[in-house]
């Protein structure tokens, strides 16, 4: 858990809906922003999202250059890092 990343995206005039996906994703990562591989299934139920919605939210993180898709486990899970340099570019 990165609570450094976790109040850098607090900072962010992210949609809420963006900014939960983004903080809940942090809570997974390592301060370089790095070894994130939640399943959306998880991801939804941590948010009080859908699946549909999460997938969602990761596509626009990801066209924001604020979620990076690193590639995918065996399972199929994907593995994602937080771009730090634009996430602090990016909050307030």
């Amino acid at each position: 858990m990165s609570v450094e990343l976790m109040a850098l995206v607090w900072k962010t005039p992210l949609p809420s809906t963006e900014k939960l996906v983004l903080l809940t994703l942090a809570n997974w990562a390592n301060d370089e922003g790095h070894s994130i591989y939640p399943s959306v299934p998880t991801l939804a139920r941590r948010t009080s999202l859908t699946d549909r919605c999460v997938q969602t939210m990761l596509r626009n993180l990801q066209q924001q250059n604020l979620l990076i898709l690193e590639g995918k486990k065996a399972s199929g899970i994907h593995i994602y890092s937080i771009n730090v340099e634009n996430l602090n570019e990016l909050a307030l």
